[in-house]
């Protein structure tokens, strides 16, 4: 089974300066998410579903407790109390919007995405603002599921259907070895 390439789907989005801000996304936006990529590849290597729009993949892959007694969010404190996972509830909420992202549900992708580039469609020479949906740049039939934010954004209706359109359409060219143009 081939293996899309994760370093596209997984690039950080911290260079990008948020037209809106809302606290909650703050610590998402400076995530280096391509700590996730020997994670997810090892998760799809032995489970597959990178072409599958319900593939999903358990928090625990994708943030591990790698030292015991520190936090699995990756932030190093200690966990204290009963606190047996998350040093706070912050970090909690990180991860579980991380996990969110990832696993490509689509109405904080759709809110995260606003707030990054704005509201309206990204295709160029495209003004509109109605009617936009999260789009996959690497579409998930061609291998684009379990994926960050650089691998999102926002376009109309009928973009959507032509790209998805031509997205299939190179995924049948793939399957029968025809050159993709």
């Amino acid at each position: 089974m081939e293996i899309t390439p994760l370093e596209p789907l997984f690039a950080p989005v911290s260079h990008i300066v948020p037209k809106f801000q809302d606290s909650r996304y703050k610590r998402l936006y400076a995530f280096d998410s391509t700590v996730l990529i020997p994670r997810v590849r090892a998760h799809v290597a032995q489970h597959g579903g990178m072409d599958d729009r319900h593939s999903t993949i358990p928090v625990g892959v994708l943030f591990p407790q790698e030292t015991k007694g520190k936090c699995a969010c990756g932030c190093g404190r200690f966990l204290i109390g009963r606190r047996r996972k998350y040093a706070t509830d912050e970090c909690a909420q990180f991860v579980n919007l991380a996990f969110c992202i990832v696993a490509g549900y689509t109405d904080l992708i759709f809110s995260m995405l606003v707030q990054l580039h704005g509201y309206k469609c990204s295709v160029e020479g495209c003004e509109e603002t109605n009617d936009l949906q999260v789009d996959h740049i690497h579409a998930v039939v061609n291998g684009g599921a379990l994926s960050w934010l650089s691998n999102y954004r926002l376009i109309c209706c009928p973009h959507h259907k032509q790209k998805t359109k031509q997205d299939i359409q190179r995924k049948k060219l793939k399957q029968n070895n025809l050159p993709c143009h």
